[in-house]
């Protein structure tokens, strides 16, 4: 079958071929992969253009070299959810990362502190979360890699500074964004057509709230906003607010957790496996260990949507808070 490549491919093809910065390529063969015609004939291209993607976002931008070496700079995963702090210089990103976490980055009066990915682990009842902060979004000292970083996260969240504009932060934050063709939604799966595949969940975290005259921009923030990004008015002092951000977290990556046991033993509710919503018994043993999947002969589940210890096979799908007990 022959292929039959739109227009709009091979311009994105041709731009590929031109790009010499990490962050134009990936553009390039995101443009690529949505342009090029769906059908069976373009099934391998359409591999190989996934396959460039995803090994380009795994290796992440180069960064400068130095000694004769390059390195890149990335963020690794440390949990089932990982989301990424974006805004302005001084928005109040890296005090929100210290409250939410036990991670210490660097926090100063001045702007541009952040040079570095921080991450922490903030969590939702028993299930951690990934949060991360990035260096500030500016047009007066752009870094590309932190947009190319921004789009392997979950979940944006934009901090925007009560105690000064926070309407203008918000504002730049997703001009910069959208200028890089990274679209923050409150539900990418009803994004237009056109950008879908590059939306991504968002919300507005509106930090220091506790600095004066805070709680009135944020009523001001409500009244002129004409967006639907959830919002979260927050308190890196006094913590106020900051318990909503993890269970938000969790909700919108669709996340559950459960708990295993060995037979004739008590349930280890100190460490959940956390999973997404829709997993099955075999999806939490190729958590647990890739044979316990082959192996399985049968699981018994205590939970909400069972009697105790009901007996189930390995399509069976798993609920929030099950206690699964695996028979090998």
């Amino acid at each position: 079958m022959p292929a039959n490549l739109s227009p709009e491919f091979k311009e994105a093809e041709q731009r590929y071929k031109a790009a010499t910065s990490w962050e134009d390529k990936l553009r390039a063969l995101e443009d690529m992969l949505a342009g090029i015609p769906k059908h069976k004939g373009t099934e391998k291209m359409q591999a190989d253009i996934k396959s460039r993607i995803a090994r380009m976002r795994e290796e992440g931008p180069p960064k400068a070299k130095s000694g004769g070496r390059s390195q890149a700079i990335t963020v690794d995963r440390e949990a089932e959810a990982m989301a990424m702090l974006l805004g302005p210089p001084n928005a109040g990103k890296s005090s929100l990362l210290r409250a939410l976490s036990k991670a210490q980055p660097e926090v100063a009066p001045y702007p541009y502190t952040t040079q570095l990915p921080c991450s922490g682990i903030a969590y939702h009842e028993d299930v951690p979360l990934q949060v991360v902060d990035l260096p500030p979004l500016s047009a007066e000292r752009p870094l590309p890699w932190v947009i190319g970083q921004a789009r392997n996260a979950d979940v944006l969240l934009l901090v925007v500074d009560l105690a000064v504009d926070p309407l203008s932060d918000l504002h730049e934050t997703l001009r910069l964004l959208e200028e890089a063709k990274l679209y923050p939604r409150r539900d990418p799966a009803a994004a237009e057509e056109a950008i879908r595949h590059r939306a991504k969940p968002a919300a507005i975290v509106a930090a220091k709230l506790d600095s004066p005259g805070a709680r009135e921009n944020l009523d001001a923030f409500r009244e002129l906003y004409d967006g639907d990004l959830p919002l979260f008015p927050v308190s890196a002092q006094s913590a106020e607010g900051l318990g909503e951000i993890p269970a938000f977290l969790f909700r919108t990556c669709r996340l559950m957790r459960v708990y295993a046991k060995q037979p004739g033993k008590p349930p280890d509710m100190d460490r959940p496996f956390v999973l997404h919503e829709g997993d099955t018994v075999a999806v939490l043993c190729e958590q647990i260990h890739k044979d316990f999947a082959q192996n399985l002969k049968f699981a018994r589940i205590w939970g909400a949507h069972t009697f105790d210890g009901q007996r189930v096979i390995g399509d069976y799908v798993l609920h929030d808070k099950d206690v699964v007990e695996l028979h090998l």
